[in-house]
């Protein structure tokens, strides 16, 4: 799915085999089809739980399509976030199913979610299934459940357009602490999701509010977990975000509850 962002950096002056370059052509143009068609197809659902007064928030790949990438083709996801607050997850499923939507795989007890776990599996039918991916919590971990306020991620709540329906996306500084939580407590296991925290810095610049980023990390004990994926990322990447930012998120307060979940959660 990487296709888009190597044609996207050859561009700036590398050369590639016109054979090659074909093929990465077709590939990219394999993941903007994906993207807007799953994009295109969840725009209904949406505007069904709007109607039904229930707010929509995008997470991860979706939300990054709509606010950080300007092209369909640089950023692959395999499935569509969407986030509702716990008390409308239950209705949410029954509208979802209502315009056509089915329930996925049943990992778990029905009555476990949204009380216990923190999203549920759905797809939208038809010769290129969308698989949906509903929300409750930003947070896989029960922890932070106990933690962060059930609007957290809605405070200054940024409206996008999805195919001419009305959603949300985190703002930038609470998008970046819930992306870089996501991907270390799922290990930090995929480069794309440490990319995603570089292109995200890059793309606002100085207009981020690093005192809100540092206040929501202490506030929600996200610091250890927040630091492990940005430090990931500029080991990795290079460095993106100011060096005292790193040294202050190190020297907030933790404790062997918030270590050990960072520790277990990558192995479920």
């Amino acid at each position: 799915g990487l296709a888009g962002l190597v044609l996207e950096r050859s561009a700036l002056g590398a050369t590639l085999p016109t054979a090659t370059r074909a093929e990465l052509e077709r590939f990219a143009a394999r993941t903007a089809f994906e993207n807007v068609h799953a994009l295109r197809q969840v725009s209904p659902v949406i505007q069904a739980l709007d109607r039904a007064g229930i707010s929509v928030m995008l997470l991860k790949g979706a939300a990054l399509l709509t606010t950080i990438y300007d092209r369909p083709d640089l950023r692959p996801m395999s499935d569509v976030d969407l986030l509702v607050r716990p008390e409308d997850a239950v209705r949410s499923v029954a509208i979802m199913q209502s315009v056509g939507c089915r329930r996925g795989s049943a990992l778990i007890r029905e009555d476990f979610f949204p009380r216990f776990h923190y999203e549920v599996e759905l797809f939208i039918p038809g010769p290129h299934p969308v698989r949906l991916d509903l929300h409750a919590r930003p947070f896989r971990p029960m922890r932070w459940s106990r933690i962060i306020p059930d609007d957290a991620l809605w405070v200054g709540a940024i409206t996008v357009d999805v195919h001419g329906t009305r959603a949300f996306v985190p703002r930038p500084e609470l998008f970046l602490v819930q992306l870089a939580g996501h991907a270390a407590f799922h290990g930090c296991s995929r480069l794309l999701w440490l990319y995603d925290l570089v292109r995200l810095v890059r793309t606002y610049g100085n207009a981020l509010d690093w005192e809100l980023v540092l206040r929501r990390c202490e506030e929600w004990r996200l610091g250890a977990a927040v630091e492990l994926a940005l430090r990931m990322a500029k080991n990795l990447l290079g460095p993106f975000v100011p060096t005292d930012v790193l040294l202050r998120m190190s020297s907030q307060r933790t404790n062997w509850r918030d270590r050990l979940v960072l520790r277990q959660t990558p192995r479920d």
